[in-house]
């Protein structure tokens, strides 16, 4: 973890800053979601500019009708890749 430290605060204040110039946001979708996938990225080596797509596709796993099969495709991608 200590190796992601530096990477971490840079998106932290990157974010923070981002973030100041606006009137309102919120706390929770604009930073404290965003940190762990972050951090899970560093650890997985997926690219910065691929983490909100990959993001957005797991919150709508966990939020889908759970009559509905969940979709895999990135996690089967992801693997096929690894292996």
């Amino acid at each position: 973890m200590s190796r992601l430290e530096d990477d971490v605060r840079d998106f932290c204040v990157r974010t923070l800053d981002a973030l100041r110039e606006r009137e309102e946001f919120d706390l929770m979708a604009d930073l404290a979601r965003e940190v762990p996938m972050r951090v899970m990225g560093l650890l997985l080596d997926i690219s910065e500019s691929d983490q909100p797509m990959l993001r957005d596709h797991f919150i709508a796993q966990l939020h889908r009708d759970m009559s509905t099969p969940p979709d895999r495709t990135y996690v089967s991608g992801a693997f096929s890749v690894v292996h």
